[in-house]
């Protein structure tokens, strides 16, 4: 018998390729490549649509806004009542005075934004100041207090204290 040679066609070659270069990955990416053809297939159509309503529901939804600590708050201490006035402008920046005459600022943006104001960022109903673990932050109860800790150990607390500033009714004119 006479040598008979064999024309591939390109899709013959292709086919061929195809099948060293899924050994040389392993079964693995063959089997994903597989199971993504058939996703893609029209039979598949409804749960593209799903997969497509998930990921808009669940991976593109909206952040949620900032709670709001804007307020007057009051604080009976040891040695008499320091007066909190929170205000805050949108989500960008939060401003504490307090009667006794420290100010603080806050920019929750998660970055340093030189030495008079401390890295900050919003963790669900918290303004978090600092390292996560410094148990520093600021936040507004249901009954609208403010509650805040220094992240200071005093020995009375055993550790870091939680505070509560108890808010001040307003005054209608």
């Amino acid at each position: 018998m006479a040598d008979v040679k064999f024309h591939r066609t390109p899709n013959a070659i292709w086919t061929m390729r195809r099948n060293q270069r899924a050994e040389e990955r392993g079964v693995q990416s063959d089997r994903i490549r597989r199971m993504l053809k058939r996703f893609a297939s029209p039979r598949y159509f409804p749960a593209r649509l799903l997969f497509a309503f998930w990921l808009c529901t669940f991976v593109a939804r909206p952040a949620s806004a900032c709670p709001n600590l804007a307020g007057h708050y009051a604080r009976q201490w040891e040695d008499g009542t320091v007066d909190y006035f929170v205000s805050q402008t949108g989500c960008g920046r939060v401003e504490v005075k307090m009667s006794n005459g420290i100010r603080q600022v806050f920019i929750p943006d998660g970055k340093a934004h030189g030495k008079d104001i401390p890295v900050c960022q919003w963790a669900g109903e918290q303004l978090r100041i600092g390292h996560p673990t410094a148990h520093t932050y600021y936040l507004v109860d249901s009954a609208g207090d403010l509650h805040f800790s220094d992240g200071r150990t005093y020995p009375q607390c055993n550790g870091p204290c939680d505070w509560v500033a108890k808010r001040v009714a307003s005054r209608k004119q």
